[in-house]
């Protein structure tokens, strides 16, 4: 309703930390699994790939956060529904 929520965020050899009151916590979980990807690469000397922000490219990325069990089914039919413009 309010469009914000909790996040759980976990890390090797850390204690969830709960990290209360997030705008879009859907958007921001997909973002920082996006940001960590990204530096893994790096990290690993490999340059991640320039994604467009085209409908397309967005429902990609969206599929594979969905596969890769980072969203639910319905968060993806959501998030599929607003790039489409169906919001």
């Amino acid at each position: 309703m309010l469009h914000s929520g909790d996040l759980l965020i976990e890390s090797a050899g850390t204690q969830a930390e709960p990290v209360r009151h997030i705008p879009e916590p859907e958007e921001f979980h997909s973002l920082l699994y996006r940001v960590r990807e990204d530096r893994t690469m790096a990290l690993q000397g490999v340059k991640p790939p320039q994604e467009g922000n085209d409908s397309v490219s967005r429902l990609e990325r969206l599929a594979q956060l969905q596969r890769d069990g980072m969203i639910s089914r319905e968060e993806y039919e959501e998030q599929k529904k607003k790039i489409l413009g169906g919001t």
